[in-house]
């Protein structure tokens, strides 16, 4: 077996709106192969979904409807286009999914199913010392 944990989060190459479409499309093809991967290999794979708004429907193809989905907007920030960009994906993932549950990191932002979220704090910046 390749991993000792029995349920893991989908990974996470996040894209960028001042990305190449071509681009855009190689990374959510990246991010469900290497979840794909993981899932043969007798993992099991809460996915996360990773969308942009120039190619929503490529990247939401293959994702699994009514199931528990993940979902990071840590990387808006202040950014006004990648809020903007929130704004158009969140309610189309919704409605496209339908998940059952949605394991949210990163700050909350409007308009969001909060029914059916599950918070977690994702502050990159945090220093864990391991004791080196």
């Amino acid at each position: 077996m390749i991993c000792n944990h029995k349920i893991v989060l989908g990974i996470d190459i996040s894209i960028k709106p001042e990305m190449l479409i071509p681009m855009k499309i190689a990374i959510s093809f990246y991010n469900k192969l290497i979840m794909a991967w993981w899932r043969y290999n007798g993992i099991t794979v809460i996915p996360n979904v990773i969308v942009d708004p120039q190619v929503i429907e490529w990247c939401i193809d293959g994702y699994p409807k009514h199931s528990v989905i993940c979902m990071n907007s840590s990387g808006i920030g202040s950014d006004p286009r990648a809020k903007q960009n929130w704004q158009i994906i969140y309610p189309h993932v919704i409605e496209e999914l339908s998940p059952t549950l949605i394991l949210r990191y990163g700050a909350k932002q409007p308009n969001e199913a909060e029914e059916i979220s599950v918070y977690y704090e994702n502050d990159n910046r945090k220093f864990i010392d391991y004791g080196r």
